[in-house]
């Protein structure tokens, strides 16, 4: 079952699935109500999803308010961060631990070590300090996939989970779509393909 803002489904053990990020212009015609204000966003976001990919490029502009942010979501809501490139992650890792237990996992590239007790995941597994990441062109055993599905169909990507979820020994947790102009309705076919495979 899919995570939802119901508190019912709070205990559930469902597959979670959200986008890379959560302010894109082209949902304001298709998602967001033409009069929510912009600040709400991810509120209106989180009743529909149940985690987010937080990109690197949200870090010291306008959007970063991890501390609002878990004010603004479900308690069952989880933000995975995409770390920045940084001389010193200090005052990140500072900033990140405001979300406390909705902090799913922080994701670096391959030259990034951090030294926290956070969940790390890189795209590849050449980091030994952190967990890999399941890709479509790198299968890993990993709890976490992002995936990119704008040009593919609904057989393609049932074919994808089943893979995760096998190679996940059959307790995927967490996937993300990573396609930035990923349409709304795209993103509910993939939700709605999940809860239909039972996962």
């Amino acid at each position: 079952m899919i995570h939802d803002s119901d508190d019912k489904v709070e205990d559930s053990q469902g597959l979670r699935v959200g986008a890379y990020g959560w302010q894109h212009e082209h949902w304001l015609s298709e998602f967001y109500p033409e009069d929510l204000p912009k600040d709400w966003q991810l509120s209106y976001y989180a009743n529909e999803y149940s985690t987010v990919l937080v990109p690197a490029n949200y870090w010291q502009s306008e959007i970063w308010s991890p501390e609002q942010w878990q004010e603004d979501v479900p308690e069952h809501f989880m933000f995975f961060i995409e770390c920045p490139k940084l001389d010193d992650y200090d005052d990140f890792l500072e900033e990140v631990s405001f979300l406390g237990n909705q902090l799913g996992g922080i994701i670096v590239d391959d030259q990034i070590v951090l030294e926290t007790n956070y969940p790390v995941y890189c795209w590849h597994d050449e980091n030994n300090k952190a967990r890999s990441i399941w890709q479509i062109n790198h299968h890993v055993n990993s709890d976490v996939a992002c995936m990119q599905l704008n040009d593919t169909d609904l057989k393609t990507q049932k074919e994808y989970l089943a893979q995760f979820a096998k190679d996940s020994n059959g307790k995927p947790e967490t996937v993300i779509l990573l396609d930035e102009n990923v349409p709304i309705k795209r993103l509910n076919e993939f939700k709605t393909l999940i809860e239909l495979m039972g996962l």
